[in-house]
C-alpha cells in the first residue's frame, strides 16, 4: 500500500487478513515518513510507524469484535497539532513533543447483538503510552499517559432505508494526558437517517 498523504508525509504499508466466516483477522504494518513536517524549531519528525491487528467473532446472537494497536512515534492521540501551530489551542507543556511524538498500546473490544428488533452495540478502549520528549517537563515530571472510554449505541430499522438511532459515550485521560480536553468528556446522540 502507498499513500500521498499530503505535502507533509507519506504512508507506506502493507498488510493480511484472513476470512473463515465466523472468525475474521487482519494485520496491517504502517508507516508514515512525516518527510516534509516540520517543528515549530525546523526540526524534523520522526516516521511514525504504526501495527495494528484486529479480529471479529460471529457466534450467531452475538458478535465480539477485538482490537489491538502499537504506536511508535506517534502524534499524541487527541492533540490538534493543527489548532496549536495556528495559536488557537493550548498543549500541556509535558505534551509540547520536539519531534519524536509517543510510543502507546491502545485496545478496544465491542460486542453487537440484535435487541428488540435493532441492534445494541457497545465498545470501551484503553490506551497507555509514554511521551519520547518534551519540550517543557511540567511540575512533576510525569511523562506516561493513559486514556479510556466506554460507549453504547442502538439503532431501529424503520423501513429498509431508514431508522433511528442513539448513542452515549464517556471518556477520560490520566497522567501527562489530563488536562487534554479533546480527551476527556462525555457525548450523547439522538437521530435518525435514511440511505439514499
Amino acid at each position: 500500500m502507498y499513500h500521498l498523504g499530503g505535502p507533509e508525509f507519506r504512508c507506506y504499508g502493507v498488510g493480511v487478513a484472513y476470512d473463515s466466516g465466523a472468525l475474521k483477522t487482519n494485520l496491517i504494518y504502517e508507516v508514515l515518513d512525516n518527510k516534509n513536517k516540520k517543528q515549530i524549531d525546523g526540526s524534523n519528525y520522526k516516521a511514525t510507524q504504526l501495527l495494528n491487528l484486529g479480529m471479529s467473532y460471529d457466534f450467531g446472537t452475538i458478535k465480539i469484535y477485538g482490537a489491538y494497536e502499537l504506536a511508535i512515534h506517534s502524534p499524541l492521540p487527541g492533540v490538534d497539532w493543527k489548532k496549536y501551530e495556528a495559536g488557537t489551542d493550548l498543549i500541556p507543556p509535558i505534551l509540547q513533543s520536539t519531534g519524536k511524538g509517543a510510543n502507546f498500546n491502545a485496545f478496544s473490544l465491542g460486542a453487537s447483538a440484535p435487541l428488540w428488533g435493532g441492534t445494541l452495540m457497545g465498545q470501551t478502549q484503553y490506551a497507555f503510552g509514554k511521551v519520547k520528549d518534551k519540550m517543557n517537563p511540567d511540575i512533576s515530571g510525569e511523562d506516561k499517559f493513559n486514556t479510556f472510554s466506554i460507549g453504547a449505541a442502538y439503532v431501529y430499522p424503520i423501513s429498509k432505508r431508514t431508522g433511528l438511532y442513539s448513542y452515549g459515550g464517556w471518556s477520560t485521560a490520566g497522567k501527562a494526558a489530563k488536562l487534554v480536553n479533546d480527551l476527556r468528556g462525555w457525548t450523547g446522540i439522538f437521530g435518525m437517517y435514511h440511505r439514499f
